[in-house]
């Protein structure tokens, strides 16, 4: 009897790790169909860590926020992967001299408290279109207004 509610438990725990990965679309989430792994030996451009995010046309966001970071690292390949304070994330970008775009991300879906920090980093990277790198910086902008400032390591 024990061994049908051991084995009930961790079917439970399967199911709900299998359910996990969700895709970000404007701070909403929708489940996945197809999660693709990053690719894992590509080489990286650049490895960064949030300064801070703009929030709205008066507010910004810097970074350590409430004790958590956000990370960012740009692929040869036109991957990107990151953390956003409690969840990993991963997508595709495209780049054209100094325009930049990121197409949403495929992020697990850990619960947190700090879902505003991830709402606000998902926000600002879907609403880039250019760039620009100045003293160790990463200025990722929509047309001239700074939207995330990311600290190149």
């Amino acid at each position: 009897m024990k061994t049908i509610y051991f084995r009930l438990i961790i079917c439970f725990i399967l199911l709900l790790t299998i359910g996990a990965c969700s895709t970000f679309f404007n701070g909403a989430s929708f489940q996945a169909t197809e999660i693709e792994e990053p690719v894992k030996n590509d080489s990286i451009i650049m490895r960064c860590k949030v300064n801070y995010v703009k929030v709205n046309a008066v507010e910004k966001m810097y970074f350590p926020y409430m004790g958590k970071i956000s990370t960012l690292s740009l692929n040869y390949n036109e991957n990107y992967a990151g953390f956003a304070s409690c969840n990993r994330f991963f997508g595709k970008y495209t780049i054209d001299g100094q325009n930049i775009s990121f197409q949403y991300a495929t992020s697990t879906s850990v619960a947190c408290s700090e879902y505003i920090i991830e709402k606000a980093v998902f926000t600002a990277l879907y609403n880039v279109n250019n760039y620009t790198i100045k003293d160790k910086q990463l200025l990722l902008k929509r047309d001239d207004e700074i939207l995330i400032v990311y600290d190149i390591e």
